[in-house]
């Protein structure tokens, strides 16, 4: 099975409570979400995040969490600075 979606590398993943969400985040400063279960598996594309805001150049997400409404948190930087971002 292939998940696609990101250009860089994915620098973290977690799933969700009911195990049927999996959301990434990576190097691409992008933040995913794929609906996983028997039917269509991976192929139904929830949240692309810069389709939702502008994408923020030198972004690098490094950690991701699902909360058990489904709300989703990342932790990131600026690339090449120490500047902290969470979304």
């Amino acid at each position: 099975m292939t998940f696609s979606g990101h250009s860089g590398k994915i620098k973290g993943m977690a799933w969700s409570k009911e195990d049927n969400i999996l959301v990434t985040c990576g190097a691409d400063g992008i933040i995913m979400a794929y609906r996983v279960g028997m039917e269509n598996c991976g192929s139904k594309l929830l949240y692309l995040h810069s389709t939702k805001e502008p994408r923020t150049k030198g972004l690098i997400y490094s950690s991701i969490s699902i909360n058990f409404d489904n709300t989703i948190y990342a932790m990131g930087t600026m690339g090449g600075s120490n500047e902290r971002v969470f979304k």
